[in-house]
């Protein structure tokens, strides 16, 4: 058996800042004669903000990551979903730009799944299908962000 390796990047602490959850009416949309569920499409936007600062040859990295999803039946905007988090790391024996990369990249990535497990924990606690956000190309969107991001 392989013994895992300690990263040099670690998550020290995360909060969930905000939560939104906007839900209209559905009841209007279910197709009468088939009684199925109307099929939701979903879509997120992030909004992510970086500061990191060196203390004491540790590098601490503060991620604010903002998610906005809509959830859509045909062209109506049935459900909103804000989510803020706020998530700590820190990295030890890498460089500045090392630890810059992993917290645009690696950081965000970690935040973002911390959120898609929220979303679906808390609305399949709402008497309601719990709604998984989609996955997306975080490798792409993130590295089409990076250098956007402050």
């Amino acid at each position: 058996m392989t013994k895992p390796v300690e990263s040099n990047f670690t998550i020290l602490d995360y909060q969930i800042e905000e939560a939104n959850f906007q839900f209209k009416n559905i009841v209007e949309d279910l197709n009468t004669k088939s009684k199925l569920r109307p099929t939701v499409k979903y879509s997120l936007s992030i909004e992510p903000d970086v500061s990191i600062e060196k203390e004491d040859n540790i590098f601490v990295g503060e991620i604010t990551l903002t998610v906005n999803i809509q959830g859509r039946i045909a062209r109506k905007v049935k459900e909103k979903i804000k989510i803020k988090i706020k998530g700590i790391f820190i990295g030890k024996n890498m460089e500045h730009s090392t630890f810059e990369n992993f917290c645009k990249l690696n950081g965000i990535a970690n935040l973002l799944m911390l959120v898609r497990s929220f979303v679906a924990s808390t609305t399949s606690q709402m008497g309601r299908r719990a709604i998984v956000i989609p996955l997306v190309n975080l490798y792409r969107t993130l590295g089409e962000l990076k250098n956007k991001i402050k």
